[in-house]
């Protein structure tokens, strides 16, 4: 049984991400210095959602200011006003969309209350020459982002966006999950090539050939062997040389008794004389 939740508080314990807010705002520190806050935010969240027992992670629910706003962003609603013509608004605009900016006298979006609760959000604005259209990649990148630490993300709701971004290949850090984040191409016929990672870069550890030959069958059930790729997890800049090399010579031995695999179980072709 899978269990997870919709949604985590994104304030901080210790109300960090005000601090960081207030912070910026005032001018005391830059937008990176804003990022490295949020991000490390995020990980930690991350991290107590799967200490306390949840299979998989909540992307996507954390915001510097407000969801609506976020989707706003996400789906290209940005008001004339603020002038972005294409994309996603950067980060000045992004606030400036929630709090104005009375030295150019440019009035912020409306906020109103949900229903009768003391919570209040950005309203969208919707005028005739509206087009909605995707022009954020932030909740592909925060789902990677979760992968690469090691994570377990739902992100099956963002596999047509993944494949609207035309990579040839994709690497997903499938190991630890026993396969179980490639779920998400089962029912989409993603059109590209998958490299599920068969090898956790996360552990010192060397894996056996056995177990990597098993993890790539559960890898064939979901992804034709005509677009699947062998690799690792992600990176080796963490491991020692030893390990590593151990390691990269068994994911060949297991992608090469796979192919054997294959082969032997591929119809004989007859000739006729």
């Amino acid at each position: 049984m899978e269990a997870h939740i919709l949604g985590f508080p994104r304030i901080g314990s210790g109300r960090e991400l005000k601090m960081a807010l207030e912070s910026y705002w005032r001018g005391s520190s830059t937008k990176e210095d804003l990022y490295v806050s949020s991000n490390a935010l995020k990980e930690r969240h991350w991290r107590f959602q799967r200490e306390n027992g949840l299979s998989m992670v909540t992307v996507g629910d954390f915001s510097l200011y407000d969801q609506m706003l976020d989707t706003t962003c996400l789906l290209g609603m940005t008001p004339e006003r603020f002038g972005v013509t294409e994309g996603e608004p950067d980060i000045t605009t992004y606030f400036c969309m929630a709090r104005g900016d009375a030295a150019n006298n440019i009035p912020a979006m409306e906020m109103t209350k949900w229903f009768d609760t003391n919570y209040h959000y950005i309203v969208p604005e919707f005028t005739p020459k509206l087009t909605i259209k995707r022009s954020s990649n932030r909740l592909i990148e925060e789902t990677w982002h979760a992968l690469a630490h090691g994570f377990r993300p739902k992100f099956n709701s963002i596999a047509p966006w993944i494949a609207a971004m035309d990579a040839d290949v994709i690497s997903v850090e499938a190991s630890r999950s026993k396969m179980k984040l490639l779920e998400a191409f089962r029912n989409f016929d993603y059109p590209n090539e998958i490299g599920p990672g068969i090898y956790d870069i996360h552990s010192p550890r060397v894996p056996e050939v056995e177990e990597m030959v098993a993890l790539i069958r559960q890898a064939l059930e979901v992804v034709p062997k005509e677009r699947l790729w062998i690799n690792p997890d992600c990176g080796l800049k963490t491991r020692q040389w030893p390990e590593t090399i151990a390691s990269l010579q068994n994911m060949v031995a297991a992608a090469h008794q796979t192919r054997l695999l294959l082969a032997a179980k591929a119809p004989k072709q007859t000739t006729v004389e």
